[in-house]
């Protein structure tokens, strides 16, 4: 049983009653119920109940974003050498086995003559020259062995570790620089102790980008077109939960910083209305503010005839 007079934190600066979360967080756990999206709830060694669970947090980007080139942890490069003293005898024991995970960088670079490839085409010049009958072609064996080495260096892989992909994007030297698609999602696991910072490094982690963190922002954006930016310290999963479940009627987006201005619910209602009916209301506004200078217009002219009828007394007083 949550006491009444306990509170959660929106921000460092906003708190809520628990009383009223608990009913909210109910609400959205009942809609996703047996889903993903549904939130878990437990307790700290110090009582504090702590939120977590995943969230869906929508690209709202219009400049292009850059990927890492390549992860932290990328393989030494491997190259195979020549090992003429296997290769010499007719049964062609090759033994060119690699690590797991490791690329391939010219695999048969160091094959010379006897190798039975490459060197064939020499060996064959320079027997010719000698005048001396071309030997016959190393044992199929051999050859079968060596071309295996060849089609494995073809399903080596260079990035071994998984990343994270936007929208099926993965990263490739042609497209390590681009604009995520617009209303795209991905889910983050967060806890109602990360921050809006926390949650963007998160994503920028996630998805290897270069670009620093400090250059977006996270929204939440309404049905009603209402904006408003979260603050570097508010807790979006809190967030998540008071705005509601359904993502019809509000989702959270990462935009870049001070790109957007936010939006009053007072100036959104207006927004999905018809230009036509807009256009009344801008003629009634013209109209008001029209009579309100009028207005004000008169009231100074009044305090100057005031004023300066009360300047002629003094003067004829004096004189």
């Amino acid at each position: 049983v949550i006491e009444p007079k306990m509170e959660i934190s929106l921000s460092k600066k906003q708190t809520i009653p628990m009383e009223d979360f608990q009913s909210r967080l109910n609400d959205y756990n009942t809609y996703y119920k047996g889903c993903l999206e549904q939130l878990r709830q437990r307790k700290t060694n110090t009582e504090e109940i702590v939120i977590d669970g995943f969230i869906n947090i929508y690209w709202g980007l219009r400049t292009a974003i850059r990927l890492q080139v390549a992860d932290d942890n990328d393989e030494h490069n491997v190259s195979i050498k020549p090992a003429y003293n296997n290769i010499l005898s007719k049964d062609l024991s090759v033994n060119l086995e690699l690590p797991k995970n490791t690329r391939v960088k010219g695999a048969m670079e160091g094959l010379d003559i006897q190798s039975g490839i490459w060197g064939r085409t020499r060996q064959r010049n320079l027997e010719r020259r000698s005048k001396v009958k071309p030997k016959s072609p190393p044992p199929d064996e051999g050859l079968s062995r060596i071309n295996s080495v060849v089609m494995r260096k073809k399903k080596v892989s260079r990035y071994v570790a998984h990343r994270g992909s936007i929208n099926g994007h993965a990263f490739n030297h042609k497209t390590s620089v681009f604009t995520p698609a617009f209303g795209s999602v991905t889910k983050v696991r967060i806890t109602s102790r990360s921050n809006a910072n926390d949650v963007i490094t998160k994503l920028m982690n996630k998805f290897k980008i270069l670009n620093p963190p400090t250059d977006f922002s996270l929204y939440v954006i309404k049905e009603t077109q209402e904006r408003r930016e979260l603050s570097a310290d508010e807790f979006p999963l809190i967030t998540r939960v008071l705005v509601g479940p359904n993502e019809q009627l509000g989702k959270l987006y990462i935009i870049e910083r001070k790109r957007h201005r936010d939006i009053t619910s007072e100036v959104a209602q207006y927004i999905k209305l018809d230009i036509n009916i807009l256009q009344v209301f801008l003629k009634k506004f013209n109209e008001e503010e029209e009579k309100e200078v009028e207005q004000m217009r008169k009231r100074f002219e009044l305090y100057k005839k005031m004023l300066q009828t009360e300047m002629q007394r003094t003067t004829e007083e004096t004189t």
